[in-house]
């Protein structure tokens, strides 16, 4: 009888599910053009970049200091003085939204589930108060919209936001964009929001999680 691989990783009091991030924005150490490379990708993710309406990155000790990715995800960097991506409002000086973009192509050789967009975000004061998230695969222009009504307080803290994606997939060779957008600025015609701790979540493959089960199992068969 097959067993699946949650069952057996209980029976081995092993983790059933594990995801985790495959590329992450946590120190923004390279910056050029407006373009934000990660901290860390995962082997098998090419592209990978933010771009859109970002102006710098600051060190002056406004970043997030919690040391997750959103809600959910531990091991961001805890320092404050570490790199913050400052996002404006919209380039020509105008009242309106402010959109970035979040890229990356899937070359793992298999189909990938996403999990999650994780990331801090601050309204810096005279900033915007709302946020849309949405996620399109660019090979079949399909668009899923993850959240339409975010809310972001203007008291100057970070609010931690991860969003489920509902199980979307890449397959192999497909690349994928996070179209992030502040709008509700109000009447104001200045001010900028900050964001760290960005990380985006995938689903580990079944096989993989039921191989490593396995391959524990057979290690307790031959140690008795």
């Amino acid at each position: 009888m097959a067993i699946p691989g949650c069952f057996l990783a209980m029976a081995l009091a092993l983790p059933c599910s594990a995801e985790t991030i495959i590329a992450s924005w946590d120190n923004f150490g390279t910056f050029n053009s407006g373009v934000a490379s990660p901290d860390f990708t995962a082997t098998g993710y090419t592209d990978v970049s933010i771009d859109g309406q970002t102006r710098e990155i600051r060190t002056d000790g406004s970043g997030s200091d919690d040391g997750t990715f959103g809600s959910d995800f531990s091991g961001a960097d805890t320092s404050a003085n570490n790199g913050y991506l400052l996002i404006e409002k919209q380039q020509d000086g105008t009242v309106g939204p402010s959109t970035i973009f979040l890229n990356f192509t899937n070359n793992t050789g298999a189909t990938i589930t996403l999990d999650s967009i994780n990331f801090d975000i601050n309204n810096a004061g005279n900033s915007f108060y709302g946020y849309e998230v949405s996620f399109t695969n660019n090979a079949t222009s399909s668009t899923t919209v993850l959240e339409n009504n975010g809310s972001i307080p203007g008291d100057g803290v970070y609010v931690d936001v991860s969003l489920a994606t509902g199980a979307l997939t890449l397959e192999d060779g497909q690349s994928g964009t996070f179209d992030i957008l502040f709008n509700d600025i109000g009447s104001q015609t200045n001010g900028s929001n900050y964001m760290d701790n960005i990380g985006v979540a995938v689903v580990p493959e079944p096989s993989t999680a039921l191989l490593g089960g396995l391959s524990a199992l057979l290690l307790l068969r031959r140690r008795r």
